[in-house]
């Protein structure tokens, strides 16, 4: 028996968890999703490629702020991209999922250092995986945003995202 669960949750099951655990976070989140021919991009030529020899950098523009879900593999089964300053990265952003045989992929851990903020540096790295996504085929390109995190949710609009669902992460325990 489980004693510790990490549910995501439609609202309406959210009374089905409660009952059954004790909710340590109550995460409301946002599940967008781009259709490629709706993809308005915002294209730099800072934005370069991030493998698995970027593993450094990726810990160095996470340090203290390391995102819930990143492993160091997915620097070579994803797609990442990143925009250096002075030798450090100073935004990124990836896939959580890159499924080809279904079709599918998930962005994530898109990120900008908090003192580069508001010049535009997510929507460019965004731009740069999902261009590649749309290049290799993949039909199905979605990503979960903080309900609240407002700044965020204009960027991935502008890039032509839309609202599919509301869901909620909760992590629990009996």
């Amino acid at each position: 028996e489980a004693r510790e669960v990490y549910a995501v949750v439609r609202p309406e099951l959210l009374p089905v968890i409660r009952f059954q655990y004790q909710t340590i976070e109550e995460r409301p989140m946002i599940r967008m999703v781009l259709h490629p021919g709706a993809f308005r991009p915002v294209f730099s030529d800072a934005a370069t490629r991030i493998g698995p020899a970027g593993l450094d950098l990726m810990k160095d523009l996470f340090a203290g702020d390391t995102p819930p879900f990143f492993l160091p593999s997915m620097l070579a089964d994803g797609r990442y991209y990143g925009i250096l300053e002075d030798d450090r990265l100073v935004a990124a952003a990836g896939t959580h999922v890159l499924a080809h045989d279904v079709s599918v992929a998930a962005l994530g851990n898109i990120y900008t250092r908090p003192d580069r903020r508001g010049r535009g540096l997510a929507a460019a790295v965004t731009s740069a995986v999902v261009r590649d996504l749309i290049e290799m085929g993949i039909a199905t390109i979605v990503l979960n945003v903080r309900d609240d995190n407002h700044p965020a949710v204009r960027v991935y609009e502008r890039l032509g995202f839309e609202h599919y669902c509301t869901y909620f992460e909760v992590p629990a325990r009996r």
